[in-house]
């Protein structure tokens, strides 16, 4: 019989406990709530915030990007002006400079030849004037056979 009772007890005691272990408290959330209903739309403000800055940024970001667009244009118009490296190559031959250069070497040579020829040309028309003023002292000097028999004849 005291088996009875102790299972009879414990099935008793089970039967008692089991729904007591089922209920759940009866707290209020409602104070929960708000308060994470609070931490949200703070958060959100903070995001709105934090949204408006980066479209602000984005806007200055494209004005400066515009701005770059605007200056890269510019200097792509102005390399645009200057002659590129191919445009140049066959102007730069090292043959093609050479003979240049020695075409105008030779140029240089015959002008100075010619200078020298022409100095000694104007001393020698120099040397003809003074020559050709002698020969006029002579001249206007001389005696007409006319004179010169009128002389004798005297």
């Amino acid at each position: 019989m005291n088996k009875k009772i102790i299972n009879g007890a414990l099935l008793g005691l089970l039967v008692v406990a089991a729904p007591a272990c089922s209920f759940v408290s009866c707290k209020d959330y409602d104070d929960d709530f708000a308060a994470i209903r609070k931490e949200i739309a703070a958060d959100k403000a903070d995001l709105v915030t934090v949204k408006n800055d980066l479209n602000g940024q984005i806007t200055t970001l494209k004005g400066q990007l515009e701005a770059a667009n605007k200056k890269a244009a510019e200097v792509e118009a102005k390399l645009a002006d200057y002659a590129k490296k191919s445009d140049l190559d066959p102007y730069a031959k090292k043959a093609d400079l050479d003979a240049t250069n020695t075409t105008v070497q030779a140029q240089a040579t015959q002008l100075q030849n010619a200078l020298a020829n022409i100095a000694t040309l104007e001393t020698k028309v120099k040397g003809l004037e003074e020559a050709k003023a002698q020969l006029q002292t002579l001249i206007d000097g001389k005696v007409d056979k006319k004179e010169f028999n009128d002389t004798v004849a005297d």
